[in-house]
């Protein structure tokens, strides 16, 4: 069983030690026994930025990848923290050592954005890359959440979290469209997005044919929808003949509408 005082205890010889030995490997080596003491004392603020302080002195440390697990373990307890309720951002925490100050579902993501630019081919980079895309996508921050995805789907193209960021990112194209009166790009990445799906993951899209089917409905009533705000628009006008062009097209491109 795990002694959390004996961990604290240990903190200030190596940071000591860190401070004798700058610029060596016995620096670097302290800095990570300075964050690995704040961890397994459960100070994860404290070895949050611990960790952050050893990458910015030694960019490409050998302790990379298993600081990218302790980031990823830190930022799934404070999501989880921050989804429990048990947190609050309205009053500054300055007794819980085990999350930050203020706002632990930013820390939260913010770690995860670490695990993402410091070791961008690391093993947990697209882990990080989902897990932030999923904590916003469930705090309804669509626009984060679909970067998020799109980096995934673009940048990570063997993970195996293709088809989650392929579904999610369905979701988030569709939340993102704010009607006729603003720009369609949205409906056409989501369009797009649903007919990868159909050509790269025939099994998983047979389970979810149902919602797929549904969302190619939605998306391709509110492109006709758009059309015939244009063509009523003209038609306002008296300008036939550009309206007549609308609704014909209409009529020959959403038959299924």
């Amino acid at each position: 069983k795990k002694d959390p005082a004996a961990f604290r205890e240990a903190v200030k010889p190596y940071e000591v030690a860190a401070e004798n030995a700058p610029q060596t490997t016995i620096e670097e080596d302290a800095l990570m026994m300075v964050a690995e003491s704040h961890y397994f004392a459960d100070e994860y603020a404290a070895a949050s930025q611990a960790y952050d302080l050893l990458i910015k002195r030694y960019p490409r440390t050998r302790y990379l990848d298993q600081i990218d697990q302790r980031r990823f373990a830190i930022s799934q307890y404070w999501i989880n923290l921050a989804k429990s309720g048990s947190v609050t951002s309205l009053f500054p925490n300055f007794t819980d050592k085990q999350r930050p100050t203020t706002d632990t579902f930013g820390f939260a993501t913010k770690n995860l954005d670490k695990i993402r630019f410091d070791n961008p081919t690391g093993k947990l980079a697209d882990d990080a890359t989902l897990a932030a895309a999923i904590a916003h996508f469930e705090k309804k921050k669509w626009g984060q959440a679909d970067v998020l995805f799109t980096d995934i789907r673009e940048n990570f193209p063997s993970s195996e979290h293709q088809f989650q960021a392929h579904l999610l990112g369905l979701k988030c194209k569709q939340e993102l469209y704010r009607g006729p009166d603003y720009a369609g790009g949205m409906l056409d990445e989501a369009e797009k997005i649903i007919r990868q799906i159909y050509a790269q993951f025939p099994d998983q899209a047979a389970e979810q044919d149902a919602l797929l089917q549904a969302a190619y409905k939605d998306v391709r009533l509110k492109k006709a929808e758009r059309e015939y705000a244009m063509a009523r628009y003209y038609d306002s006008r008296a300008e036939f003949g550009a309206a007549r062009l609308y609704y014909d097209g209409i009529k020959r491109q959403y038959k299924d509408t």
